[in-house]
């Protein structure tokens, strides 16, 4: 498993563990080659996928999913009304998320169990973010924050406030960026939430 660090390119990935840019396209089943993001979580051929995560050379991730277990379904991480939508155009490219309009300071919730793999003030684009691994090759990712409430590390319950929303990053007003992963590979959350 690779975590996306700001600056990386999916070509400089593939080279990193003599790979083929499109083998690594295929195996994680990426709609555009050319468009990764940082916190996404890419499985690399060759190797099994595992729910325990290991510390990498950037300290992203600090501890093993386990002590928080995923309920495996998904709650709204957030009041509010949907303003961007899975695969809207956004800059000429495709939404990997949804961005939610919510009130500004209001709390941001765990949309399921886990452990925080990444809590940052200052992910490019992203303002501040953070990325849950809910084990099994699930990932979450709530950016935009105004603040942060947990730490590299931690875990989390479902339902568990981890920050709070604002307008921070390329975020246009107060509104939390939302995104789910498996493997790797963006999923439509609005289809995985209730």
């Amino acid at each position: 498993m690779h975590v996306v660090r700001r600056g990386e390119t999916l070509s400089a990935i593939a080279r990193r563990y003599g790979l083929s840019t499109a083998a690594l396209v295929r195996h994680n089943q990426l709609a555009n080659a050319n468009r990764i993001d940082v916190g996404q979580r890419l499985t690399i051929p060759g190797t099994a996928p595992s729910p325990r995560t290991t510390k990498p050379k950037t300290g992203l991730v600090k501890a093993p999913v386990g002590t928080a277990r995923a309920t495996g379904s998904l709650a709204w991480p957030v009041e509010g009304r949907v303003v961007r939508r899975y695969g809207q155009s956004v800059g000429g490219q495709a939404s990997r998320g949804i961005a939610i309009q919510a009130k500004p300071g209001a709390e941001v919730r765990a949309a399921d169990s886990g452990s925080v793999v990444l809590s940052r003030d200052h992910v490019r684009g992203y303002g501040r973010t953070i990325v849950l691994d809910h084990g099994n090759g699930w990932t979450t990712v709530y950016a935009n924050n105004d603040a942060l409430l947990v730490r590299e590390g931690q875990t989390v319950r479902k339902g568990e406030a981890i920050a709070r929303a604002g307008s921070t990053g390329r975020a246009t007003g107060c509104q939390l960026e939302f995104r789910v992963y498996r493997w790797g590979a963006p999923q439509n959350p609005e289809r995985l939430l209730p």
